[in-house]
């Protein structure tokens, strides 16, 4: 099984350029801890319009519930008009009755085929540079017992003709640093802070810690460094080992469901 990204935290999230109403999810952080697992997004949604220069937004909640998981997407998420596409939808649906993480993943794939036709119909004249993710989707639970992050990931391997591949992996397992934690950001570019901050050695102790806190402040980071493309209320989950999950922070102006979820089918 190939690493996936979070092992790498490395990722450009709006790789891809839509010439098509495109919208991509624009920060996302991943921490896996021994105690807890924490899922964070901010709420924009960044895209082009067919044919304007215009950016457009639309504020969305990228932490959403699945059954027993909780999710967040990185990069492309929805398309309207030709190959129109919802990417929530499809997770949402495909792994809310799954039991296991590798039943997760497994359910993404197999229904991945229309996010795969939508994202080559929004390859614009400048594709992402092959090898970065198009499309992330990251999935925290408890999996028999065991906080689990999984990640299921579509990357470019060439623009013309198009072809991007699936990658899958979980922590624990593969996906996991040598200590069995994740620390995954995924911002508009390799070059800005959430990403940069993530791939620094040592890392600063605040992030180090893993915390929801910590999770925070990275995607304020980025929004100050990229107030047009990241901002609006963050949202930040953390899930127990129990398998049961709280908000840590969410606002009232927050599209995430207002009341804490404890997933079922423990």
């Amino acid at each position: 099984m190939k690493r996936p990204c979070f092992v790498l935290c490395l990722v450009a999230a709006l790789a891809v350029s839509a010439l098509a109403p495109c919208l991509s999810a624009t920060a996302i952080v991943v921490f896996r801890q021994p105690t807890h697992i924490i899922l964070a997004g901010d709420s924009v949604l960044a895209g082009r319009d067919d044919g304007q220069t215009e950016t457009r937004f639309l504020r969305s909640c990228k932490v959403r519930p699945a059954g027993k998981w909780w999710f967040v997407i990185g990069g492309f998420s929805r398309r309207v008009g030709t190959h129109a596409i919802d990417v929530y939808e499809v997770v949402e649906q495909a792994i809310a009755p799954t039991a296991t993480m590798l039943d997760a993943l497994e359910a993404i794939r197999r229904n991945a085929g229309p996010v795969y036709a939508s994202l080559k119909a929004s390859q614009s004249a400048k594709p992402a540079a092959s090898g970065l993710p198009l499309l992330t989707i990251v999935i925290g639970g408890l999996d028999r017992g065991v906080l689990t992050v999984g990640a299921f990931s579509f990357e470019l391997q060439r623009a013309d003709p198009f072809e991007a591949t699936a990658t899958l992996g979980t922590c624990p397992g593969p996906g996991c640093d040598a200590d069995g934690a994740v620390f995954y950001a995924a911002s508009v570019g390799a070059d800005m802070p959430a990403v940069k901050l993530m791939n620094q050695r040592p890392r600063p102790p605040w992030l180090q810690a893993g915390t929801a806190a910590a999770a925070r402040r990275l995607i304020l980071l980025q929004a100050a460094a990229t107030p047009t493309r990241v901002g609006g209320p963050v949202d930040v989950l953390e899930i127990r080992a129990d398998g049961g999950a709280r908000w840590m922070w969410r606002d009232a102006a927050s599209t995430c469901p207002a009341i804490p979820i404890r997933p079922k089918g423990r």
